[in-house]
């Protein structure tokens, strides 16, 4: 790659939706939670993690009770509103990366097979990596870590394959 040059975001898509629909938080503080609900809503489930992440968010800024409820429910009704505007689901929203880690129940190799079949990559966590499927959405594994640091997501099997099942290659 030559110096200079502009690199593509693969999340590119999510970014429009989210700018689209995001509710921008009045003060700071309110932004920053509704940056760690969006991470944590990716696979509609909240793991023990994220839990403790958002209220530590919370507390932390000092948003009281109703402000969150508030938060929550703009947030996903806006971000519902704009996923559906158009209809469509681009080659760029197919492009997502998933990395899975740990036992699975199906087999690693067979999820992987399963969405290259979709149209999904997969492989090593990298800063393009969408998703990271683990045995334990709680782990402390190098590979959850390091998504965790770029602020990737991180979904037990069990609620990867509601999602795959549910949305296929477009969660």
């Amino acid at each position: 790659m030559q110096r200079g040059a502009v690199v593509a975001d693969p999340h590119a898509w999510l970014k429009n939706v989210l700018h689209a629909a995001w509710i921008p938080g009045e003060p700071e503080d309110e932004a920053t939670y509704l940056s760690v609900l969006d991470r944590a809503l990716l696979d509609r489930s909240i793991s023990a993690t994220e839990g403790h992440e958002l209220l530590a968010t919370a507390e932390s800024a000092g948003l009281a009770r109703d402000t969150v409820g508030r938060l929550h429910h703009d947030y996903l009704r806006s971000v519902a509103q704009e996923a559906l505007a158009d209809g469509l689901v681009t080659d760029e929203e197919h492009a997502d990366r998933v990395v899975f880690t740990g036992e699975m129940v199906k087999g690693r190799d067979a999820w992987v097979s399963t969405i290259a079949a979709a149209g999904l990559a997969s492989g090593g966590v990298t800063k393009s990596t969408r998703l990271l499927v683990s045995a334990d959405p709680d782990s402390l594994s190098g590979k959850a870590a390091k998504a965790r640091s770029y602020g990737i997501p991180v979904v037990s099997e069990e609620a990867f394959e509601r999602m795959f099942r549910v949305f296929g290659a477009t969660f």
